[in-house]
């Protein structure tokens, strides 16, 4: 109900859900992933957008030394996560055995050709595993501070705030 003009409207969910919903074919699958994925770099990019607007890009540095750990999630499927385990890789080279990963959504050939693709080398786990289970989209990548805070970042991130990160060759 429209609190100004007292109507009510009912709204349907878009084709490509109902589409999927009503006949869950392979090829409805595929269209809804697509119509998904899209969504999520949309949303990605008004972030970004409210962040410049708004100052919140400029984000407090992270030294290395502060990190407890790093959670990587993603999908074996993702061009954004495969863009991401790039930023991982060098986190990874700065704190051996502080990154996992957990794998959202693929199987263990799909992981095996994500590795491969992005030459990441860090232990990964299935997504049942995770601690952090509250997830909307992909890459998410998640800072544990020794203090106990965490930081947050949805989508690609270029170096999270890590002072160090730019001395890391690929």
């Amino acid at each position: 109900m429209d609190p100004s003009t007292g109507q009510v409207t009912c709204k349907m969910p878009p084709k490509t859900v109902l589409d999927l919903l009503q006949n869950p074919t392979p090829e409805n699958a595929k269209k809804y992933l697509e119509w998904n994925q899209k969504k999520i770099e949309q949303i990605v990019k008004a972030q970004q957008v409210v962040e410049q607007v708004t100052g919140d890009s400029k984000q407090e540095q992270i030294s290395i030394k502060d990190i407890k750990e790093v959670d990587f999630y993603f999908s074996t499927t993702c061009p954004h996560c495969q863009k991401q385990a790039q930023v991982i890789k060098k986190i990874a080279k700065l704190i051996p055995n502080k990154v996992v990963g957990y794998i959202v959504n693929g199987d263990a050939v799909s992981l095996a050709k994500f590795l491969q693709i992005t030459g990441l080398k860090i232990p990964v786990y299935h997504f049942s595993s995770a601690p952090y289970k509250d997830i909307t989209a992909v890459p998410l990548t998640i800072i544990v501070l020794k203090d106990g805070k965490q930081k947050e970042f949805l989508g690609f991130t270029e170096n999270f705030g890590i002072a160090e990160i730019n001395q890391i060759r690929q």
